[in-house]
């Protein structure tokens, strides 16, 4: 601020941040975050299960069946998946829209994205639960569910991007 003005100290406070802040607490940031992404997944996932006529309560981060009790921890609340989330949300940001508002608007929808993603992961880990067994909670089948909570959640995201690339045609058919 000192030497090149407030203008480069504007622009040098996020790498700074980022640096200095972020990368040295990245694990205790990602554990703060992990519980309000399990409690949220923990609960519309109850919600839609008990929607569906399945006898299920939750307590905290736990889904209590009648046949089981499913703990959401932090492996599974999505939180590893947010990392990598980050960038392709900004590549499919900046593809999908030419206006910064929407932009904003598209990229603040990775967390929601990633809480129904989740939420659908749990409900398809109970409907295979009741089909299959205990074997769906542990091993390949566990990792292949990680896996298609990443599909979810991408296309979650990509069906809001749909959504919020509207505005930005309309307004380009008008100037045409």
């Amino acid at each position: 601020l000192y030497f090149s003005g407030f203008f480069m100290a504007a622009v040098c406070i996020a790498p700074a941040l980022w640096c200095c802040v972020f990368m040295p607490y990245h694990e205790e940031f990602m554990l703060l975050m992990s519980f309000p992404l399990r409690l949220s997944a923990t609960m519309l996932c109850a919600g839609i299960l008990k929607l569906c006529g399945t006898g299920v309560v939750y307590a905290g981060t736990s889904l209590h069946l009648p046949d089981a009790d499913i703990a959401i921890t932090d492996a599974c609340s999505g939180i590893n998946q947010f990392d990598a989330f980050i960038l392709i949300a900004f590549i499919a940001v900046q593809l999908l829209h030419k206006k910064t508002l929407w932009k904003f608007l598209h990229f603040a929808f990775i967390i929601p994205a990633i809480i129904v993603g989740n939420s659908l992961r749990i409900i398809l880990t109970v409907i295979l639960f009741h089909i299959w067994g205990g074997c769906i909670l542990l091993g390949t089948w566990h990792i292949v569910l990680g896996y298609v909570q990443i599909v979810f959640a991408i296309l979650i995201f990509l069906v809001f991007g749909k959504i919020f690339s509207v505005p930005d045609r309309k307004q380009e058919g008008e100037r045409s």
